[in-house]
């Protein structure tokens, strides 16, 4: 009984070791005394260019990370499409969204963009 008796002691102590620095952790962690990097990712778009037609030239989705990458099982979601339809030249902007399956997580990341053009090219006209 004597073995048994030290073996919950022991077991019963490193649990509750474990609680009590999860604890101090959390604490430090919701007080800003511990502060983690955000990870640093770059999103870029390509240019997308196109002659006059009278309908617009909406904003490339295909989005990719060109540097660092996502915590596993976090994935990344664009939104803000833009587009132009007159002639002329217009910075094709979006935003990312990060989510871990659950809510938004994109405030620990540190987000970079590398925005493409969105051109709208005069229609030549012959006489």
């Amino acid at each position: 009984m004597s073995k048994f008796r030290s073996s919950i002691f022991i077991f019963g102590s490193i649990i509750l070791c474990v609680a009590v620095a999860l604890a101090t952790f959390l604490a430090l962690s919701a007080t800003g005394m511990i502060v983690t990097d955000p990870i640093e990712l770059t999103f870029a778009v390509h240019d997308i260019e196109k002659e006059y037609d009278g309908t617009p030239l909406v904003g490339d989705q295909a989005v990719t990370c060109t540097r660092g990458g996502l915590v596993k099982n976090h994935t990344f979601m664009v939104g803000g499409s833009v587009s132009i339809t007159d002639a002329g030249t217009r910075k094709n902007d979006f935003a990312i969204f990060v989510s871990d399956g659950t809510g938004n997580v994109t405030a620990n990341y540190e987000l970079t963009y590398e925005y493409g053009t969105l051109t709208v090219n005069q229609r030549p006209i012959e006489i």
